[in-house]
Formats: structure tokens, C-alpha cells, sequence
């Protein structure tokens, strides 16, 4: 998102209309603004989060493959390689539980403003 998204999607969140588009499972949106707003906000940071951990995680695979070049070069030792291969799957690691963290948000989000479908419901014959 850049700039000038930001500044239309919080008018669109903030200007939600109340009752939402009827249909069935349809959850109305929440009359409560700033819960909206708060969403938005969680996904815009998640969002940034998602995009630094993925730089982290690009840094972290150079870093491995100049190791085994290293390495195979003999300028390099063995636990140096195995620090390099631990670091880019920790971070690999991380950007996966980041980017879980910002589908969960954005549907929170998608429900916030109306867009989400009731998963609680009990009758389930509509589903099967």
C-alpha cells in the first residue's frame, strides 16, 4: 500500500454503512468504528511486518549461499555453514508465522466492515 491507499481505505472502513449487505450467514458489520479502524491498523502493520521479515529472510539466504561458497572454496568452516542454514530457517520460520498472523487479521478485518460470513452458525445443512 502506498500513500494514497491508506487514506481511502480508512474512509471506506470509517464510512461502512451499519447494516451491512443482507444475505444468509452474512455477519452485519460492527457498529463499533474504532474496532474497524483497529483492524485496518493491525493489517497495515502486519502488512509492514510481512515485507521486512521477507528482506530478513532474502539477507539470510545470501548469507547461506556466500557460506557454501565459502565453504566449498575451503575460506570457510563447517559450523559457519550451520549458522548460515539455522539463521535462513529461522527466518523462514518467522515470515511464515507473520504472514499466518496477517491472513488471521485480515479476515478479522473483512468481518469488521461487513464482508465476512457467519462461521459460527449451527446448522451446517447448507454447507454438506
Amino acid at each position: 500500500m502506498d500513500q494514497y491507499d491508506v487514506p481511502l481505505f480508512v474512509a471506506a472502513v470509517w464510512l461502512c454503512p451499519q447494516s451491512g449487505v443482507r444475505s444468509l450467514g452474512h455477519v452485519p458489520p460492527t457498529t463499533d468504528r474504532r474496532a474497524r479502524f483497529l483492524a485496518f491498523l493491525s493489517v497495515h502493520r502486519d502488512a509492514k511486518i510481512v515485507q521486512a521479515l521477507g528482506a530478513q529472510m532474502v539477507t539470510a539466504q545470501e548469507t547461506l549461499a556466500l557460506s557454501i561458497g565459502r565453504d566449498e572454496d575451503g575460506r570457510s568452516s563447517l559450523p559457519d555453514v550451520l549458522d548460515a542454514e539455522r539463521s535462513a530457517a529461522t527466518s523462514q520460520a518467522s515470515l511464515a508465522q507473520a504472514l499466518q498472523q496477517n491472513g488471521d487479521g485480515s479476515v478479522v478485518l473483512n468481518v469488521a466492515i461487513g464482508s465476512g460470513y457467519n462461521v459460527d452458525r449451527r446448522d451446517q445443512a447448507n454447507f454438506l
